[in-house]
């Protein structure tokens, strides 16, 4: 889930762990990986989470931990990768010369502020942010996701280019998601979104959407 930190404030985080075997403290400073979770990873962990919040008396960000791991093994698997602990951030440090060879060939444009993105011809999955400058920072993390997804394709050899009407057919049915409104872990609201083809969530402040994922 999307979080906006208030000023000078103590939070508790919900977090899903993307290394299964690994049960000792590496450092006692926070890191960022540099990587976010493949779209269809996303998905089943945005739908989980969804899950707990309507389930619940009381805002639960639960996802479902068992899951994650599967899909982690599973993506593993697909890409040929291995890590012995079962890390996530592994699979992406074993294929980064390919994901390096994605992100030399896409540059955000001026002015961008989201990404719809394209697997085999389909869309797979769309992030927009409130602010330019906030989605520049976070591109490349987030092309690493996509490009992951990319490198996991049951048909990597096959060219396809994606449709115009494709990308607008998609976009237009985002408002036609039910949508159900939480209390976010920090500022704003967390609001869900569900439907026969997309699911999604996003962050709205002050009935602003600080950042909002779909995907199919």
């Amino acid at each position: 889930t999307t979080i906006l930190l208030d000023a000078n404030s103590k939070t508790v985080i919900p977090v899903s762990c993307t290394e299964q075997g690994r049960w000792r403290s590496m450092s006692h400073k926070f890191s960022h990986s540099k990587t976010v979770m493949a779209p269809k990873l996303r998905k089943k962990k945005l739908m989980s989470v969804s899950h707990s919040l309507k389930s619940s008396p009381e805002p639960c960000y639960a996802s479902d931990q068992g899951e994650v791991w599967s899909e982690i093994a599973k993506l593993h698997c697909k890409v040929g990768t291995h890590s012995p602990t079962g890390a996530m951030h592994d699979a992406y440090q074993s294929r980064r010369d390919d994901l390096s060879d994605y992100k030399r060939r896409f540059k955000p444009v001026d002015k961008q502020f989201g990404v719809l993105a394209f697997i085999d011809g389909k869309p797979a999955g769309a992030d927009m942010l409130s602010l330019v400058s906030a989605f520049k920072k976070i591109f490349d993390i987030l092309l690493g996701s996509y490009a992951m997804e990319a490198l996991s394709s049951s048909e990597p050899d096959r060219e396809t280019l994606p449709e115009r009407e494709e990308a607008e057919k998609f976009l237009e049915g985002l408002p036609a998601l039910e949508e159900s409104e939480f209390e976010s872990v920090g500022l704003g609201r967390d609001c869900r979104y569900e439907g026969p083809e997309s699911v999604g969530a996003a962050l709205m402040v002050d009935d602003t959407p600080v950042h909002a994922a779909f995907f199919t």
